[in-house]
């Protein structure tokens, strides 16, 4: 059946978070994100969310609208929006705008799983609605990321922790040191540079993390797919999950290229559908996926987390970390629950029917 667009609506939103978060390069107390409603000629509603950080994307809620108003929809009309090769078509004849093509490519997926009578996970293969997920350990004094592992361990039951480093080779030994003593040490330890390191330091800072158990290393250094990054990944004591330079399926191509172990897909960069060619592509060429944080509400969480569910157990080197959804103010009618550290998916075909519209107006940004 044919789904054909006839009109859209924007929600943009400003959702304040329940304590500041430092990322790498500044410091949050809420996030914008943009709700987009899609109807079509019967009727069916696809919804697609993303959050929009002036210095993650170099775009504003504004901006985006207007790029998605100017640029991208009027010529979805005519487009089936059922048929997800016709659509990954179109949004590929753009270079730019990743943000844009993401939150498209999902609100069609939205909407295909509405059609379909089945929940996104379903659709995309998973058999087993419960996905496991890393909490995110965001740059503080090592006594606080330590207290927010052993509180995020106790209250949701996490075993796995993604842990920003960078802040100095001894301030990180003593985080990693602090946050062993509150979790244990059967807790599983991922360690993310955000690029903070040169290359040279590579070799010393994954011995580092090894000593205390650190399972991946995502992105020491700035990585390109070159001889460089090559030398990097063979002097490295822990394999290297690039992220930050893999932001399209040609990208990953030319890392997996060079011989990448492991790369991370976030549905803000790829959206679904190019995120599974790179799941697919990853399978084939013996490298493994970590489906990346995207900080996103829970209702953004949801695809993230469906995608980490469909793929197969050897090709996952890292559980979703998809559950920043945690410290929001959620815009769900029954918010999305983190229990013995696994999300448990709705079985909802679509997600209009999920949403708190009222929640919605409410957030609504100035």
């Amino acid at each position: 059946m044919p789904l054909k667009l006839l009109r859209h609506t924007f929600y943009p939103l400003h959702i304040p978070y329940v304590r500041p978060i430092r990322w790498a390069g500044h410091i949050e107390s809420g996030v914008d994100v943009l709700l987009l409603v899609i109807e079509t000629d019967q009727g069916i509603k696809g919804v697609g969310e993303t959050p929009v950080r002036l210095n993650w994307h170099a775009a504003t809620l504004r901006s985006l609208m207007v790029v998605l108003e100017e640029v991208f929809l009027p010529q979805l009309q005519g487009l089936d929006l059922a048929d997800a090769t016709a659509v990954q078509v179109f949004l590929g004849g753009f270079k730019e705008h990743a943000l844009a093509k993401s939150l498209i490519d999902t609100a069609c997926w939205d909407l295909r799983v509405r059609s379909a009578g089945l929940a996104l996970w379903q659709q995309l293969g998973a058999t087993n609605s419960k996905v496991p997920v890393s909490w995110t350990l965001t740059r503080a004094k090592p006594q606080d990321m330590a207290r927010e592992a052993e509180r995020a361990s106790e209250r949701y039951g996490i075993t796995a922790f993604n842990v920003k480093t960078g802040q100095s080779f001894e301030i990180d030994r003593i985080v990693f040191q602090s946050i062993r003593r509150a979790v244990g040490d059967d807790t599983a330890l991922y360690a993310d540079s955000n690029a903070a390191h040169r290359a040279g330091d590579v070799p010393d800072m994954s011995k580092l993390l090894s000593d205390h158990g650190v399972i991946l290393f995502e992105d020491p250094c700035a990585l390109a797919p070159n001889a460089t990054f090559c030398d990097i990944q063979k002097n490295s004591q822990l394999p290297i999950l690039v992220d930050s330079g893999c932001r399209s399926l040609a990208e990953a191509k030319l890392f997996l290229d060079v011989g990448a172990e492991a790369l991370s897909v976030k549905i803000m960069k790829t959206g679904i559908t190019e995120s599974r060619k790179i799941c697919d592509l990853a399978q084939t060429q013996d490298s493994r996926i970590a489906v990346g944080i995207s900080a996103a509400t829970a209702l953004g969480a949801m695809n993230a987390l469906a995608l980490s569910a469909s793929l197969p157990a050897e090709l996952r080197c890292a559980p979703c970390e998809e559950s920043f959804f945690a410290i929001l103010e959620d815009v769900l009618i029954e918010p999305l629950m983190i229990k013995n550290g696994c999300v448990e998916l709705p079985a909802v075909p679509g997600y209009e029917s999920l949403i708190d519209w009222n929640k919605v107006s409410r957030l609504r940004a100035a």
